[in-house]
């Protein structure tokens, strides 16, 4: 089995913000090639995934470059100054290379959504909590792909859609993964204590 999907990256020693739903889980055996388009830097990459939570759908990948290049970065912004109205703009692969490099725009339409997806494998129903919803096209294979807003700066990660509707699509706030980005790259996952 193969799934396609997009991915920023936020380092310039090549860590890859992206969705676990595209990529696995930490420790499964798997390949997983990035490909990058950025000139000088044009190929296909294996990645190791650094770490990974399924109830936020977070995964963290790392690729190396021999070349001794640095890669190119997005800038992170603030999903909690961002406003209702607001114009984003999604960019990733929609259904893989046939349609790569696709950038739609729209409004942010509300925060704080709650959605329901069943597993396919499982069946099993997972809850996705504070999403971000936008009308900007997303649609399958723009999973982990950024969302930003009109200075450039990426304050979701496009994640799902709804698939009865048009023009409404899901994203995980930026600020939700900045939160435990260092906690995935450092440990493989997130701890949740609990009593």
């Amino acid at each position: 089995p193969s799934s396609a999907g997009s991915g920023f990256i936020i380092d310039e020693e090549g860590i890859i913000l992206t969705n676990q739903h595209v990529v696995g889980n930490l420790g499964e055996e798997q390949t997983i090639t990035v490909v990058i388009d950025a000139p000088g830097l044009e190929r296909e990459y294996e990645a190791e995934i650094v770490g990974a939570d399924s109830t936020l759908d977070l995964a963290v990948l790392r690729i190396t470059n021999g070349n001794g290049h640095r890669f190119p970065t997005v800038s992170l912004g603030d999903s909690d100054s961002s406003r209702i109205g607001e114009w984003t703009i999604a960019i990733g692969n929609p259904y893989g290379r046939d349609f790569e490099h696709t950038v739609t725009v729209g409004v942010l339409s509300a925060k704080g959504r709650e959605i329901t997806i069943r597993n396919p494998e499982t069946g099993a129903a997972q809850i996705y909590r504070n999403l971000m919803q936008t009308d900007a096209a997303i649609n399958r294979g723009n999973s982990g792909g950024p969302l930003l807003n009109i200075k450039g700066e990426v304050i979701g990660i496009n994640t799902a859609v709804h698939s009865q509707a048009q023009g409404i699509g899901f994203a995980i706030p930026i600020n939700v993964a900045k939160e435990v980005l260092d906690e995935l790259i450092e440990t493989g996952g997130i701890q949740r204590p609990w009593l």
